[in-house]
């Protein structure tokens, strides 16, 4: 990723280098792509009562995002999806990539191993 140049993906053959290198991304950071200010809001969005009242607060939460943390989730949740299209050939269900990318791209509200283990589920559900 460090070097210069678009790397080409198509000649490496276990997906797994290409999962782990896009999850190294994000953990590199300084901030998540939901920033830390945000993430407290994203968290109680998950909490509405309603599907629509969820995705109506997730929604504003979003349209607050910066410009390129909001252009780059963008862009992952749509890979993601792309990839969920293909789930019964590549068995990863839109649960299983949210698990495996939720802590990564909504990052966690606290350092307290308490509650990061609490934060996995609503990070799982906000990736979702």
């Amino acid at each position: 990723l460090k070097a210069k140049g678009t790397p080409n993906l198509q000649k490496i053959e276990d997906i797994n280098v290409v999962c782990g290198c896009l999850k190294q991304f994000f953990i590199s950071l300084r901030e998540p792509l939901i920033t830390n200010r945000l993430n407290p809001i994203f968290m109680q969005a998950i909490d509405e009562k309603s599907e629509a009242q969820v995705l109506a607060a997730l929604f504003e939460a979003i349209a607050q995002l910066p410009p390129c943390n909001k252009d780059t989730l963008a862009f992952i949740i749509l890979h993601l999806q792309k990839v969920n299209v293909y789930s019964d050939a590549n068995k990863m269900p839109i649960e299983s990539l949210a698990r495996v990318f939720g802590p990564t791209i909504v990052g966690s509200s606290s350092t307290n191993p308490a509650n990061v283990m609490r934060d996995i589920h609503k990070q799982k559900a906000i990736t979702e």
